[in-house]
């Protein structure tokens, strides 16, 4: 197990880089995590192998891009505080957040949706291999057979580079998502109170906040679609 030296009132900021299918449940379950600073949604090129230099694609990913198979996978950035959670825990959570004995029926959705852990440093690779080989061992013994599908890519040569922020649309999509219905709920409850004409102002202005929040982050996606294919017109402007 890593050892973890506790330094009181100095936190010690680490960050893992994890592939655990559709990244809205992981970021939310990495987010509630005590000693857990942030979870971010994002994209990272599936296979990053020795050879491999910096990502400097003049295209970036988007979730249109990756959905087509652009060879990057859907990925989650924790960042956290090792003196509470160690990197060991953060991939016990890991295994128990998905099931990586999946097999996706496309080629495409394999890369989207795969298991990955990318290693940030030599002891995150060394941790990350041995954690794979006993959860292929618990999988054999209690899955009827099989097995992980989880890659450990190489240690990425520039984190900044490898990891692409997914849109905002689909940062914390869970608990947006929850306030959305609630304002819903809330403006239709006092729609259909009947109690006076100030309720009928309140309602619109609640539903229509929703339908600008959801206009506004549809608009962001098809913008961030459009200059991943080089089809943002902006992106040609001389400013």
């Amino acid at each position: 197990m890593e050892e973890v030296i506790k330094e009181e009132g100095r936190p010690r900021m680490e960050k893992a880089l994890l592939g655990l299918g559709c990244f809205w449940a992981p970021q939310e379950t990495f987010s509630k995590l005590y000693g857990v600073e942030s979870a971010k949604c994002g994209y990272v090129r599936a296979s990053i192998s020795p050879e491999d230099g910096e990502d400097t694609s003049d295209s970036p990913s988007s979730y249109a891009s990756v959905c087509a198979g652009d060879g990057r996978t859907e990925a989650v950035l924790v960042e956290y505080d090792a003196t509470i959670i160690s990197f060991p825990e953060i991939l016990q959570q890991f295994w128990q957040n998905h099931d990586a004995s999946l097999l996706y029926p496309t080629p495409q959705k394999q890369t989207q949706y795969g298991s990955f852990i990318w290693p940030l440093n030599s002891e995150q690779q060394e941790l990350a291999l041995a954690d794979v080989e006993r959860a292929t061992q618990s999988y054999s013994n209690n899955m009827n057979g099989a097995i992980p599908r989880t890659l450990i890519a190489n240690i990425p040569k520039s984190l900044e580079t490898e990891f692409i922020p997914a849109e905002s649309i689909h940062q914390n999509f869970w608990s947006k998502l929850r306030v959305k219905v609630t304002i819903a709920a809330i403006a239709t409850l006092i729609s259909t109170s009947g109690v006076t004409s100030v309720d009928d102002n309140i309602t619109k202005v609640g539903v229509q906040l929703v339908y600008l929040w959801i206009i506004g982050e549809a608009i962001e996606l098809a913008g961030s679609a459009a200059s991943s294919y080089g089809l943002n017109p902006l992106s040609k402007m001389k400013i």
